[in-house]
């Protein structure tokens, strides 16, 4: 069974070594001339919390950290972050920049949800936008759909803005039809027209259409979408 201890117990024992970007977290080409036995990697375990494993895993890996001393056993664990990763990015969101909390929260994060930490912008704003709770968004008849050729995807910046109003992890996959969240989810709804083109991810072009009534189809063809209602589907009669 594998030994655990806290993040304070790790600084003491070995010690932490900024990356050359001056994160927490390394990239696999950062680490991959280090010597082995310093490198740990970032997961997200079963109860969603954060731990460091000693050396080099692929499964639910979320970054890279490098110790001063070297591991000699891999029956250790280290409990890097006893919150889970959403409520890591809640937590950050609504602290003011430099707040010293707000900075040891930035720390456990990963890159993609630790993009808009440092804008500079007041407390419950992300990006210079104020940022509403979920429970404040409007129900809309509306829908988000892809206008282009090569599928549904939002950018780095878009979920980063989604997670912090659903106050959880999210990514474009989630929003997919048949997934676990529908295009007509009033986050999504509100990303998109308050981002506008900076909400599109790679090569897709999104857009939000009014529809009467409450229900829709998506259809999709080379990744370009169209949105349709019962009253413009067109039947065929026996």
């Amino acid at each position: 069974m594998a030994r655990l201890i806290d993040d304070d117990d790790f600084e003491r024992q070995f010690g932490q070594v900024d990356a050359p970007s001056g994160e927490s977290y390394w990239e696999w080409n950062e680490v991959k001339d280090i010597p082995p036995h310093r490198v740990w990697t970032a997961v997200e375990g079963d109860d969603d919390g954060i731990y460091l494993l000693p050396g080099v895993h692929r499964v639910n890996r979320i970054g890279f950290v490098v110790s001063e001393k070297e591991w000699r056993s891999k029956s250790i664990e280290v409990r890097w972050a006893s919150d889970t990763r959403s409520n890591l990015i809640r937590k950050a969101a609504s602290l003011p920049v430099g707040h010293p909390e707000r900075k040891a929260l930035l720390s456990k994060l990963d890159k993609r949800a630790a993009i808009w930490m440092d804008d500079g912008e007041d407390e419950g704003y992300l990006f210079g936008i104020k940022v509403p709770s979920l429970r404040e968004l409007p129900r809309k008849n509306a829908v988000v759909y892809n206008t282009t050729w090569g599928g549904f995807s939002l950018s780095k910046k878009a979920i980063a803005l989604l997670e912090a109003v659903m106050g959880e992890e999210v990514d474009d996959w989630d929003f997919r039809p048949g997934e676990k969240y529908g295009r007509h989810h009033p986050a999504l709804i509100w990303v998109v027209e308050t981002l506008g083109s900076e909400a599109n991810g790679h090569v897709a072009k999104l857009a939000v259409e009014k529809i009467s009534g409450s229900k829709y189809r998506i259809d999709e063809y080379d990744g370009a979408e169209s949105v349709l209602t019962p009253s413009q589907m067109r039947w065929i009669s026996i």
